[in-house]
C-alpha cells in the first residue's frame, strides 16, 4: 500500500490510479491510509520521533493529493472535501500529535478556501468521535507495540458520544450538497468548539481534570495509577452501552511488522 504522506509514493500511486482509470473507466480507485494513535502524554513518551508518521499521513497525506488534483478541480468547478477533526480546535490530553496534525489540516484548508474563492467549494469535516479502528481501541503503546486497548480507549472517549459511520456519511453528504463550509457531527461537539474559542482556559481545565491520572499508595508499598475521571464516569454511568456495536467487541492483540517477521503470535484486528 502506498503512503500518501510521502511525496514519491503519492506520485507513484497517482500515476498507477490514473493508468487504472484509463483502462477501466467504470471502476473507482481509492486509497485508505492508516495512522495509529498514541494515547499518552508528551512527557511520558520515550521517543517523540515515532509520532512523525502521524503528521506525515494526517497532514501531508491530505496536502499532496489536493495539490495535484487542484487543476482538475478548478477546471470542472468541483467540490473539495477534507477530513479534519474536532480535535483541531478542541485539544484534549494524551492526543498531542493527533490534535496538532488535525489543527494543521484545518488551517491549511481554510487558507486554501480563501485562495480559491468560488472556483472550488471546500467543505471541512470537523467531526468528533466516529466508529473506526481508533475508537475500537487500536493504538500504539509507548514502545511501539500496536495493540487494541479498550481500557485506554474508554478513558479517552469517556462519556463523549461516538457516531456511526453511516450517520457520519449521511450528515457529511447533506453538508456537501448544501455547500456547507464545515460539518461537525455528532452535534454535541459544536458547542465545545465555541467554548474553545471563547474560553480556552475552561477547555484546558476540563481536559486536565478528566484525563490526567494520579498515583495512589498501594497495599504493601508502591503506587498504583488510579483510572482517570473520564473512565470512572463512564463505568459509573454505564454509558458504554450506547457505543456502536463494533466498539463493544472483545479486544484483540494485533501483530506488529516486527512480530510478523519473527513469527510471533497474535490475532488480526477487525476491520
Amino acid at each position: 500500500m502506498a503512503t500518501i504522506g510521502i511525496l514519491d509514493q503519492c506520485l507513484m500511486y497517482g500515476t498507477m490510479a490514473q493508468s487504472r482509470r484509463v483502462k477501466t473507466k467504470r471502476k473507482q480507485s481509492h486509497e485508505a491510509n492508516e495512522v495509529k494513535t498514541l494515547l499518552d502524554t508528551v512527557a511520558s513518551l520515550p521517543n517523540v520521533y515515532r509520532c512523525k508518521l502521524k503528521k506525515d499521513v494526517n497532514f501531508w497525506g491530505a496536502v499532496y493529493p489536493t495539490y495535484y488534483a487542484l487543476p482538475h478541480l478548478k477546471a470542472g468547478r468541483r467540490k473539495l472535501v477534507v477530513c479534519s477533526s474536532a480535535a483541531g480546535t478542541v485539544a484534549t490530553s494524551r492526543m498531542s500529535f493527533y490534535n496538532a496534525s488535525k489543527a494543521a489540516v484545518l488551517r491549511f484548508y481554510e487558507t486554501l478556501r480563501a485562495e480559491l474563492g468560488s472556483e472550488v467549494g471546500v467543505t471541512i469535516l470537523t467531526h468528533g468521535y466516529v466508529e473506526s479502528e481508533i475508537t475500537m481501541g487500536k493504538a500504539v503503546q509507548k514502545h511501539g507495540l500496536l495493540v487494541v486497548d479498550q481500557e485506554a480507549r474508554d478513558a479517552q472517549i469517556g462519556v463523549f458520544p461516538v457516531g456511526s459511520v453511516e450517520g457520519m456519511c449521511r450528515v457529511a453528504m447533506d453538508g456537501i450538497r448544501s455547500g456547507d463550509r464545515y460539518v461537525t457531527w455528532p452535534s454535541m461537539y459544536r458547542p465545545l468548539q465555541l467554548i474553545a474559542c471563547l474560553a480556552p482556559e475552561l477547555v484546558s481545565w476540563l481536559s486536565h481534570t478528566m484525563y490526567n491520572t494520579k498515583a495512589k499508595a498501594a497495599a504493601g508499598g508502591g503506587h498504583l495509577q488510579a483510572p482517570p475521571l473520564s473512565k470512572r464516569i463512564l463505568d459509573t454511568t454505564g454509558a458504554k452501552r450506547f457505543f456502536p456495536e463494533a466498539l463493544r467487541r472483545d479486544p484483540v492483540v494485533i501483530k506488529t511488522d516486527e512480530e510478523r517477521d519473527d513469527g510471533g503470535e497474535g490475532a488480526s484486528a477487525p476491520n
